[in-house]
């Protein structure tokens, strides 16, 4: 019984820690985006703006299990989210950017998520994210989740409307949870 409560204690902790880091970085990112607005109008809005859109995936996820050295069976998902990244002024001659990313979804239709973090894109719509986020459990033992993880994915036609992406990545919480997904946003 006393693990249960160090596990409480700690996830606690990390949630209220998660909590100050989100309320820290939304700030920030109204003042970036307020000195965006304000910054030189001769660059474009593709430069300095925002890539927000609504995705839609399916994918396979597992469960590592380090100490076995295994990886379990693949389990299907599928993932609606909202997805803004903010990203720093850049000159057009940079073919690379640095911004911040927010998401809040649903796994499974049924299981909410909120992430937040920075956010490297190429412009060929190669991307990096780093992210920490809580996600909620339907039993009473854990109902809020922190989680951290990060994800690797490639935009298809990036420039479009309607794009394909793929993505890859991995989130640690109680488990390990690699996973592969692909989808569509718009």
């Amino acid at each position: 019984m006393q693990s249960g409560r160090i596990f409480f204690d700690l996830t606690g902790k990390i949630f209220n820690s998660l909590l100050l880091i989100v309320v820290l970085c939304s700030v920030a990112l109204t003042q970036v985006s307020d000195t965006t607005q304000q910054a030189d109008t001769s660059l474009s809005a593709k430069n300095r703006g925002s890539d927000n859109r609504v995705r839609i995936f399916a994918g396979l996820v597992s469960k590592w299990e380090p100490e076995l050295s295994k990886i379990g069976s693949p389990f299907p998902f599928i993932n609606c989210n909202y997805r803004l990244s903010n990203f720093l002024p850049s000159d057009s001659s940079y073919k690379s950017k640095l911004g911040f990313s927010t998401e809040i979804g649903t796994n499974y239709i049924i299981i909410p998520y909120f992430k937040i973090g920075p956010e490297f894109r190429h412009s060929g719509g190669l991307y990096i994210d780093v992210h920490a986020g809580v996600t909620t459990s339907f039993t009473q033992l854990f109902p809020i989740i922190p989680f951290y993880g990060a994800e690797l994915g490639l935009i298809g036609n990036p420039d479009a409307k309607t794009r394909v992406e793929f993505e890859v990545g991995v989130n640690f919480s109680m488990m390990i949870l690699p996973y592969f997904a692909v989808g569509v946003s718009f």
